[in-house]
């Protein structure tokens, strides 16, 4: 039988705006080799959606705030989450260990000139204009 799930849960581990999980009622179940949580709504559609159980844990930590635990973690957190995982620390106001951990320039960028690390963001300046590639670093 499908457990009852609330919306807040399902907004705290996923990227997707909380108004698209109104539909949604229950929680089948979670398939940890293949990182999907399965929801059903009213109307019995079933959907999935990929959930990393090392981000949950993670940001689970941050919420807690526990951060001993969360700095534990982050060696376990695919490269490839990093720049999300550094969206959900500037979210909470961790913006520092948001601009340690993001891969995204311009994140970063952004992190370096709100936290007045000048270095870092006149670094990622030098690093645009050396590759003479035309990006431009948002503004």
């Amino acid at each position: 039988m499908p457990s009852r799930i609330t919306t807040s849960l399902l907004s705290f581990f996923s990227p997707l705006p909380v108004l698209a999980y109104s539909c949604f009622r229950y929680m089948l179940g979670y398939l940890p080799k293949e990182d999907r949580v399965f929801l059903m709504d009213n109307a019995r559609n079933v959907v999935s959606f990929r959930v990393l159980l090392s981000v949950l844990q993670f940001q689970t930590a941050v919420v807690r705030g526990d951060m001993d635990s969360a700095n534990a973690l982050v060696p376990a957190l695919p490269e490839s989450e990093h720049s999300h995982v550094a969206r959900f620390l500037e979210s909470q106001g961790l913006k520092d260990e948001a601009l340690s951990l993001t891969k995204d320039p311009d994140q970063k960028f952004d992190l370096a000139l709100e936290l007045g690390r000048l270095d870092i963001a006149t670094e990622l300046l030098a690093e645009v204009r050396r590759e003479g590639s035309g990006r431009r670093v948002k503004g």
